[in-house]
C-alpha cells in the first residue's frame, strides 16, 4: 500500500490482496498482471503470459475449464497471534480459519500500522488462492523417531516445528514444506498492533507471521470441478495423474456452431471443413484429425465370430460416431498386389481381401511387422509397425486399441464404369455410391479382368480409408464458396484450386481412399485423391499415402484440450 495506509506494509485482508487480483486475473488469464515485491508499492514484474519457456505462465484454456469457482474461508485466530503461538496446532488453525474473525479485530484504528479503512471478511468467493496453515500442518506424515509420529506432530503448535527434531520429523515430512523458500498462506493475523500481518510458512518449517509487503513464494492453489476425473498417471512424480472433464466425443463436435469450422452435410453428419479446422486429436500418442461425428454408424461386438455382413443390421447397434484420421501418411504402399497371372499383377479392388486392409487390421492395429507390397506382381515394402518410441510408423499401441470400435463400413461404389463418366461424379453422388450394393468389378474379361475374388460392399472391421466423400466434403470452398465445390465433379477440382486448398484433408500427395472403381476392361482400379488435388482413378499396385482411418467407440469422451494444433484434445 502507499505510506500513509498501513505505513505502506499493505492490508491483511484476502479478497483486496495484491496477490489474490493477480492470481484470478492475469495468472488464471495467462496475461501481464501487476505484483508487488516489497513494501509502498515497489512493483515486481510478473508475466503470466501462456508461452512454452515461460516458468510463470498462467493457467491455459484446459485448465481453466477444470477450475471450481468455491467458496474460501478467510477467519483467523480469535486472539492476538503472540498468545497462540506456544498452543496453535494445525486443528485450531484449522477450525480458526472457518470461523467469523477477521484479521484486523484486535488492532487500535487510527494507529500507524492500523489505519486502513478496507471493510474485513471471513468469506470469498473465488477460483485461485493460496494454501491454509491447516494444509501446512496435515499434510505431515510424522517421522520414524520415537514420540515423533504423526499424532505428535499434529499435536504440536506448528509454530515450534522448526525447533530441533520437530523439524526433522514433522516439517521435513510434511510435503508442503520448502526448504528453500518461506510461502504465503491465506491467512490473516490478528495483532494487537497491525492490520498488515499475514502466515507464512517459512524455510525452516515455522508458521510465523509477516508483514503482507514482503515478496514470499506464491504457490497457487484451486479446487476442480466436481466432475474433473483422473484419467490416467499413477501420481508419481516421473508419473503424475492426468485429469480431465470427460464429454462424450460426439457431444463435443456436435456442439460446434462455427460455420467456418463445422458443416452438416446432406444426411446429418457434422464434419469438420476448411484449410484449418481446430479438429487436431491426440490418439495413439501421435496428431489425428476428427472427420466428423457420422449418425446411424453400425458398432459391432468384438466377437468375430458372431457378426458378419449378413447379419449386422441384428447383431450390431446404430450409433453417432467419432471418426478419425492420421494427420500424416504412415508411409506410401500399394492398395493390392497380386502375382502377374492375376489381373496382370496389378491387384484385385475388393477391400475384404486386400493387402492393404489386412496390413492395417492386423500388423498395424496389433503394432507388429507385417507384410505389404510397394509395386505390382508381388513387390514387398517394408512395413515396420513395432511399437517404438521413435518409429514413425508405429502401429496402434494397447490405449489406442481399447478406444477403437469396430464398425461396418461401406464399400459400395458408382453403379456405372468410371472411364467416360467420371466428369459427373460429384461429392453427394459419391457419398451415395459408397453406400450402395455396387462393386468395383464390372468387366467381365481380360488379362486385367480375370481374378475370381468375390466382391463385397459390406465390410466389418477396425481400420479403414477415408471416403471419397469424406474428401469431398471437408472442403471450405474458399473464394469460390462451399456450394459451388461441393456441386462441381471431384474429377474436375484440378481446375477449382479454391476447392482443394481449402480442403484440410488436401496434402499435396497422392492419397489412397476406400472405394474401388469399377472400369470397363479393368478390375484392379481404385479411387484416389491426387497431388493436384482431384480425384481420379488409379491400379491399386502404385505405392501412395495410408492415411489410417478409424470409428471411436460410443463411449469414447473427449477430457481434455480444445481441438487446435498447440493444444489437441484428447480421449478417454
Amino acid at each position: 500500500t502507499a505510506s500513509t495506509v498501513n505505513n505502506g506494509y499493505g492490508v491483511n485482508e484476502w479478497s483486496t490482496s495484491a496477490i489474490q487480483k493477480a492470481l484470478n486475473t492475469a495468472y488464471y488469464n495467462s496475461t501481464n498482471g501487476t505484483c508487488y515485491g516489497n513494501y509502498r508499492l515497489l512493483t515486481k514484474t510478473c508475466d503470466f503470459i501462456e508461452a512454452v519457456h515461460n516458468p510463470t505462465k498462467g493457467l491455459d484454456e484446459t485448465a481453466r475449464n477444470q477450475v471450481a469457482r468455491v467458496m474460501w474461508n478467510t477467519g483467523t485466530l480469535d486472539k492476538d497471534w503472540s498468545s497462540y503461538t506456544s498452543t496453535a496446532t494445525a486443528q485450531i488453525f484449522y477450525t480458526a480459519e472457518r470461523s467469523d474473525n477477521n484479521g484486523k479485530s484486535l488492532c487500535t484504528q487510527g494507529t500507524t500500522y492500523c489505519n486502513d479503512s478496507t471493510p474485513r471478511t471471513t468469506k470469498w468467493i473465488g477460483k485461485v488462492g493460496l494454501m491454509y496453515p491447516s494444509d501446512y500442518g496435515y499434510a505431515t506424515s510424522g517421522g520414524t523417531q520415537e514420540g515423533y509420529d504423526r499424532d505428535s506432530c499434529l499435536a504440536k503448535e506448528l509454530y515450534n516445528w522448526s525447533s530441533g527434531s520437530y523439524k526433522t520429523n514433522c516439517a521435513q515430512n510434511s510435503w508442503l514444506f520448502n526448504s528453500s523458500q518461506t510461502l504465503w498462506t491465506i491467512t490473516p493475523v490478528p495483532y494487537s498492533s497491525s492490520a498488515d500481518l499475514v502466515f507464512y510458512v517459512d524455510d525452516n518449517g515455522r508458521v510465523g507471521s509477516s508483514s503482507a509487503s514482503y515478496a514470499r513464494g506464491v504457490r497457487p492453489v484451486v479446487y476442480l470441478k466436481s466432475d474433473v476425473q483422473i484419467i490416467g498417471g499413477k501420481g508419481t512424480q516421473g508419473e503424475p495423474y492426468k485429469i480431465g472433464i470427460p464429454v462424450p466425443a460426439t457431444d463435443v463436435v456436435d456442439s460446434i456452431t462455427d460455420v467456418k469450422q463445422v458443416a452438416t452435410d446432406d444426411y446429418g453428419n457434422k464434419r469438420y471443413i476448411g484449410a484449418t479446422p481446430n479438429n487436431y486429436v491426440t490418439f495413439n500418442d501421435e496428431t489425428w484429425r476428427i472427420i466428423g461425428t457420422f449418425d446411424g454408424t453400425y458398432e459391432c461386438p468384438e466377437d468375430n465370430q458372431t457378426v458378419t455382413t449378413g447379419n449386422y443390421e441384428e447383431k450390431c447397434t446404430q450409433k453417432r460416431l467419432l471418426k478419425i484420421i492420421r494427420d500424416e501418411a504412415l508411409s506410401t504402399f500399394s492398395w493390392d498386389s497380386t502375382s502377374t497371372s492375376i489381373n496382370g499383377g496389378y491387384g484385385v479392388n475388393e477391400w475384404s481381401t486386400s493387402a492393404i486392409q489386412i496390413a492395417l487390421n492386423t500388423a498395424y492395429y496389433n503394432s507388429t511387422k507385417g507384410t505389404c507390397y510397394g509395386n505390382y506382381r508381388l513387390s514387398t515394402k517394408t512395413c515396420d509397425f513395432t511399437e517404438t518410441t521413435h518409429n514413425p510408423t508405429k502401429g496402434l499401441d494397447e490405449t489406442a486399441r481399447s478406444l477403437v470400435a469396430r464398425v461396418m463400413w461401406n464399400t459400395g461404389t458408382i453403379n456405372e464404369k468410371w472411364d467416360g463418366n467420371q466428369y459427373k461424379y460429384k461429392t453427394q453422388m459419391f457419398y451415395e455410391a459408397e453406400r450402395s450394393d455396387n462393386t468395383g468389378k464390372i468387366c467381365t474379361s481380360g488379362d486385367y479382368c480375370n481374378d475370381e475374388t468375390p466382391r463385397t460392399t459390406k465390410w466389418i472391421g477396425k481400420v479403414g480409408l477415408m471416403y471419397t466423400s469424406d474428401y469431398g466434403y471437408a472442403t471450405g470452398g474458399g473464394t469460390a464458396g462451399r456450394d459451388a465445390c461441393l456441386n462441381k465433379e471431384l474429377y474436375n477440382w484440378y481446375g477449382m484450386s479454391q476447392c482443394y486448398q481449402d480442403d484440410w484433408l488436401f496434402n499435396s500427395a497422392y492419397q489412397w481412399t476406400m472405394t474401388p472403381v469399377p472400369y470397363s476392361s479393368n478390375a484392379d482400379v481404385v479411387f484416389l485423391v491426387s497431388s493436384s488435388g482431384y480425384v481420379y482413378s488409379y491400379d491399386m499396385s502404385g505405392a501412395n499415402g495410408v492415411r489410417p482411418v478409424v470409428y471411436l467407440k460410443s463411449d469414447v469422451q473427449i477430457i481434455g484440450g480444445s481441438g487446435t494444433s498447440e493444444n489437441p484434445y484428447t480421449l478417454g
